[in-house]
């Protein structure tokens, strides 16, 4: 069986150079080499607490055992999680799980406040578990499997909603979607809030995506089982249970070209043209010049305008991780570059050049990206905003355990 990859659809792809001057950090003389994750491993007892700070969290898949039949479902998966605390060299090995047939699909893991939560983890009386798992690699729940759940990045707060992927083939759940906040801490229930009806057509659905770290407001995108990236986007708050609609305040096409901060209720925007291309799964849109780059003041429901490009295309902006009042534009275009400004606009923007890759996040300092490598497959890598230098957090390899490497995200340790 082949294990299991994240594909991550890319939306909006294009950006730009700014219209002030910009100084250029190129990256390929600061190339450093560090060995491929499997040969740099520290395996540490799963006891004591962690340093404050942010882990970079990844896996690597390998076949331990294939099966009986080549064309069939029933190899055994060893995954081995890994992570990272931004400023160290080396990765932890925190957690070694095996995936057995019986389980089915792949084990799916996603970053759930300050831990992992991963699905299809175990098997208890026929039913399929998730398992909550700490970044010490302590097990600390198993429960049901439901796909419908996000946390805060704090672990404080939890939001369960009615999800079409708990109930793969009952397409009357699109759209009649009920969302129950918890406090995890106390497991008393905040808030139920019906969110029926905010989508219109009968294949679209509201699906939460963040919760702030003091349980006041969660936030709701519009999906749809057709593939489309819809254009619904809301702000609920938990007290009241009301309902904002975000993206017609600045009028956007797609939820895809904003960015929420939910410490400081703000959204960064960016607006462009549109033009009809020919991709390889069929018909797409792609942005196209010029670029409108705003933020909207939520709280109080006024947006302006921050920068007006008139040569370049933008996806979505984003925040600086750190509060910092910064904010980062990338561009997919034949290389990978991105642009960091400040809101402020008194800084002069910075332009990164990191040759071919595709962005994954921007963590406290550094940028994590992919790239393809010679022969097939993918290295996931870091890149140091302050030393100009890139580090390799793993690669696929292409030998007979067929091992996969997969970037997770980042988890902040308070």
């Amino acid at each position: 069986m082949t294990s299991f990859k994240v594909l991550v659809t890319l939306a909006f792809l294009i950006v730009l150079f700014g219209a002030a001057v910009m100084y250029k950090v190129t990256l390929t003389q600061n190339i450093v080499p560090v060995e491929t994750i499997d040969e740099v491993v520290v395996d540490e007892p799963a006891f004591g607490a962690l340093e404050p700070g942010t882990y970079l969290v990844y896996y690597t898949t390998r076949v331990s055992d294939p099966g009986a039949q080549e064309w069939a479902n029933d190899d055994t998966q060893e995954i081995s999680f890994y992570r990272l605390k931004v400023g160290d060299d080396a990765p932890v090995r925190f957690s070694v799980v095996s995936h057995d047939p019986e389980l089915g699909g792949g084990l799916t893991s996603y970053v759930f406040g300050e831990n992992l939560l991963m699905h299809r983890f175990a098997m208890e009386n026929s039913v399929l578990m998730d398992g909550v798992v700490s970044l010490k690699g302590d097990i600390l729940e198993t429960r049901p499997e439901k796909w419908g759940v996000i946390r805060s990045g704090n672990g404080k707060y939890e939001v369960e909603y009615t999800s079409p992927y708990d109930n793969i083939g009952e397409i009357e759940v699109l759209g009649n979607v009920v969302a129950t906040v918890k406090d995890t801490q106390t497991g008393a229930v905040l808030a139920t809030v019906d969110l029926s009806g905010l989508t219109t057509e009968r294949v679209f659905y509201p699906e939460p995506f963040l919760i702030d770290d003091n349980g006041e407001y969660f936030y709701a995108s519009e999906m749809c089982a057709c593939g489309a990236a819809p254009s619904g986007l809301w702000e609920i708050k938990i007290a009241t249970g009301e309902i904002r609609q975000l993206d017609t305040l600045v009028k956007l096409d797609g939820w895809g070209q904003a960015k929420i901060d939910s410490v400081t209720r703000k959204m960064l925007f960016a607006k462009t043209d549109f033009q009809d291309v020919n991709l390889e799964i069929g018909p797409g849109r792609t942005p196209i010049a010029p670029t409108y780059v705003g933020v909207l003041d939520i709280e109080t429901g006024k947006d302006h305008e921050l920068f007006t490009d008139e040569d370049a295309a933008y996806g979505a902006p984003r925040f600086a991780p750190d509060g910092s009042g910064k904010y980062m534009l990338v561009d997919h275009g034949e290389e990978l570059r991105v642009v960091v400004r400040s809101l402020d606009e008194e800084t002069e923007p910075v332009e990164y050049n990191l040759g071919s890759g595709y962005f994954l996040e921007w963590v406290d300092g550094a940028i994590v990206y992919q790239s393809g490598i010679n022969g097939g497959g993918l290295e996931i890598k870091m890149y140091d905003l302050s030393t100009g230098k890139s580090q390799v957090l793993g690669r696929d390899l292409d030998d007979e355990l067929k091992q996969r490497f997969d970037y997770i995200g980042s988890i902040k340790i308070e």
